[in-house]
């Protein structure tokens, strides 16, 4: 059975050094979202083989993680406090990210993960729509997903 994805929300940190961290819920969310996942792979058929072989690597990496939103005065999008603050005042500082999908919640569903802003580019209509903006953000280090850390050091 197929599962909805209506509901899915995205939360931020505004204060990456504040203790203790809080998540406040990112505004006008505007897109589909979700972090990919790879492992890099090298060929490794030897020229007397009739097949290809492969080895995978064995560290994960993430895709970029790109959301678009409606611009507002909301302190989750502001230059200061926001996710355009991240881009602008702490480029060198990690931002936590936490995406909940349908009937997950805090402290221990959904993805857990810390990244920096690495773009935002706000989009005005001349004559009709409203301003919204494109936001990519590289997430960086350890991860949990619904409650499980991943650092890593995790053996298949």
């Amino acid at each position: 059975m197929a599962k909805s994805g209506h509901g899915c929300s995205l939360y931020v940190t505004l204060d990456p050094v504040g203790s203790p961290t809080t998540f406040t819920r990112v505004s006008e969310v505007d897109s589909d979202f979700m972090v990919g996942f790879s492992r890099g792979e090298t060929e490794v058929t030897p020229h007397n083989s009739h097949i290809d072989e492969w080895v995978v690597d064995n560290y994960v990496k993430r895709d970029a993680f790109t959301f678009k939103v409606n611009m507002n005065d909301d302190e989750t999008q502001d230059e200061d406090t926001g996710i355009q603050g991240s881009f602008w005042k702490r480029s060198q500082v990690k931002s936590g990210f936490w995406f909940l999908r349908p009937n997950e919640t805090m402290p221990t569903g959904g993805y857990l993960m810390s990244g920096q802003v690495t773009a935002f580019k706000i989009t005005s209509p001349i004559r009709t729509g409203v301003q919204s903006a494109d936001v990519t953000v590289r997430m960086s280090g350890p991860q949990k997903i619904n409650g499980v850390l991943f650092d890593g050091s995790e053996e298949a």
